[in-house]
């Protein structure tokens, strides 16, 4: 493998200051193509100021993971730049406004890396959550309020991203043509909105979510992934109805690296040690066709080829499935899908401030 490009601290300063958005042909970057470098200047965050926000599991850094040098990366697009993050910049951009994640549990740490990339490790903002103005009363969801610009960032839980429906005997009717209720209810307060769903969709999690696959009302018998394009195009489809209001993203899926068995039989990733070589892959085929059937009305945040390389940075057996004090004859089971923070997510965050920022972007 070739070692990873370094870059130093000095250099670094000054990168982004007349970042370039474009290739040289002119068209738009395509920030999903590229290669990790290493940077000594990261990570933006640490985790002990924003140690509020972020989920205890995630917390690499301050459960002693056995190697942080999975927080020393950036990404660095093929033919042109990306901007350095600026939280000031983009507090300033969101200010009055609200910036929503709606997704699952990889959504759920999108919102958390934002959070902390906002807050930095500099003075302690002022904060306030405003959940309960939202509804947002299930565990893990949230909504922070940054008082000096009095712009919101919040988290909706739906792994689905359809509408569930209660029927009896604690079964849901999941309407996979609807789009979650919670934005239909907050569409007039939501300036930007970022979707994401995928994990969820396999036989197993359904029949644990006790979700009755519904399509026009009526019960429907589909596969999995059919499931999840028509539940991930509504979404879609109804951002981009609502365009004239709301800047709307589709994240793309988040990949998983369990070797030797999936995360339920021994699955592992405590061996990946660096960043492996660059696949050149088709990336997340039903997230890009979703937002193609909005014609331009949303925009695809693709994640998929750059966090494919990144096996060595997921939580792994950093991962208390059991104390690491209690004996047992069997393997801790390990964290393969979910990332490290700081980590992996701050790069998707950094992608999303560079669309928010260009001022040509639908």
């Amino acid at each position: 493998m070739t070692p990873p490009t370094q870059v130093s601290s000095q250099s670094y300063r000054n990168y982004g200051d007349n970042f370039d958005l474009a290739d040289g042909s002119g068209d738009r970057c395509d920030f999903s193509r590229g290669r990790w470098v290493f940077d000594e200047t990261k990570p933006r965050y640490t985790g002990h100021h924003c140690r509020a926000w972020l989920s205890k599991p995630w917390m690499c850094r301050l459960d002693r993971h056995h190697n942080l040098s999975y927080e020393s990366y950036r990404w660095q697009p093929r033919g042109c730049d990306l901007p350095g993050f600026d939280s000031t910049q983009l507090l300033h951009r969101l200010r009055n406004k609200t910036i929503a994640f709606v997704g699952d549990s990889l959504g759920r740490q999108q919102y958390q890396s934002m959070i902390c990339m906002l807050v930095g490790d500099a003075s302690m903002p002022k904060i306030t959550d405003v959940s309960i103005e939202y509804g947002l009363v299930t565990k893990g969801e949230g909504a922070q309020r940054f008082a000096a610009t009095n712009t919101t960032v919040l988290f909706h839980w739906s792994a689905s991203l359809g509408d569930p429906q209660p029927l009896e005997a604690g079964l849901w009717a999941l309407h996979l043509d609807r789009a979650p209720g919670f934005l239909a209810r907050n569409a007039q307060r939501l300036d930007v909105v970022i979707v994401n769903t995928g994990h969820h969709w396999n036989r197993g999690k359904i029949r644990a979510n006790k979700w009755v696959l519904h399509v026009d009302g009526k019960v429907a018998n589909l596969r999995v992934d059919a499931a999840r394009r028509i539940a991930l195009t509504s979404a879609a489809r109804w951002l981009g109805e609502q365009r004239e209001r709301i800047r709307g993203f589709v994240r793309s899926l988040s990949p998983r690296h369990f070797r030797g068995g999936d995360w339920n039989s021994g699955g592992r990733c405590d061996g990946i040690r660096e960043i492996e070589e660059e696949e050149e892959l088709g990336g997340d085929l039903i997230a890009q066709e979703a937002v193609r059937s909005t014609n331009g009305a949303v925009t695809l945040l693709e994640i998929s080829n750059l966090s494919r390389t990144r096996g060595e940075a997921h939580i792994s057996s950093a991962f208390v499935g059991s104390s690491s004090s209690s004996s047992s004859s069997s393997p801790r089971q390990q964290d393969c899908l979910h990332w490290c923070l700081p980590g992996v997510p701050d790069t998707w965050n950094e992608l999303l401030f560079a669309h928010l920022i260009d001022d040509r972007a639908p």
